[in-house]
């Protein structure tokens, strides 16, 4: 992991945000992006009442599944009408779009910007790279810069309970992806190998077995506690690891 990131994991790390402030210099403008569906959270509601009671926030609330340009135009456009100067940091909430979009913002507005990535979906890899996916005219393009790599991720395991189980599936194909696509890079290297081997070996093993206990789930209708539970423990799995399968992701081409 490259040393200017920060890796802060664990279940309500999300609500430590604010004591990272100060050590990295953040004293009042904030520009806080989240996705529309963080609003069931009560654990982000709390958080964004905090800020706002405390520092100069202006809130972007995202809901497209995918960046366009012309969705990162009317933002900058929105922003100059909202913020008086250029904030000091981007907290953002949600998944590899949200992600994304605190990038395409931060390239424009300035490289002195920080960004707190707080990722609610496991498959994107977006909170582990320094570059940004944006659809312009239908087709795909790439926004890249070492600036962009957010200076402080959350993995918060919480997050990931609350995503449908049909963005879950369609991460977790996006995670065995992004291993295959990194084992064929052309800038791919021996370490960056073996950390795509390793997330390819553990993302079909959890996928069988979320697979097989969600069967299980429904055939003996368990409770809604116990399916929790194991997703939950899924999830820890995921923050421990997915640290240590990162170099896989900056070898994708």
């Amino acid at each position: 992991m490259n040393k200017r990131q920060k890796l802060v994991v664990g279940a309500g790390c999300i609500e430590s945000i604010q004591s990272y402030f100060s050590e990295n210099n953040i004293e009042n403008e904030i520009l806080l992006i989240c996705a529309q569906s963080m609003s069931i959270y009560s654990k982000v509601n709390l958080l964004k009442s905090s800020l706002h009671a405390k520092y100069c926030v202006t809130e972007i609330i995202f809901s497209a599944p995918f960046l366009t340009q012309d969705d990162i135009d009317t933002q900058l456009r929105l922003l100059k009408l909202k913020m008086t100067k250029v904030p000091d940091v981007i907290v953002a909430i949600g998944g590899g779009t949200i992600i994304d979009l605190a990038k395409c913002i931060k390239a424009t507005l300035g490289s002195s910007i920080q960004i707190f990535a707080v990722p609610s979906t496991a498959g994107t890899g977006a909170e582990a790279t320094h570059f940004a996916t944006v659809f312009e005219n239908n087709k795909k393009k790439s926004i890249e810069n070492s600036d962009l790599l957010p200076n402080l991720v959350f993995l918060d395991p919480e997050l990931l309970l609350l995503v449908p189980l049909e963005i879950a599936k369609a991460c977790a194909l996006d995670t065995i992806a992004q291993a295959t696509e990194s084992l064929w890079s052309n800038l791919a290297t021996v370490e960056s190998k073996q950390y795509a081997e390793l997330s390819l070996m553990l993302s079909l093993e959890y996928w069988k077995e979320s697979v097989f206990t969600w069967s299980l789930f429904l055939s003996s209708k368990r409770s809604c506690h116990s399916l929790e539970s194991y997703f939950y423990n899924c999830c820890h799995f995921y923050c421990r690891w997915s640290s240590r399968c990162r170099s896989c992701l900056e070898a994708i081409g």
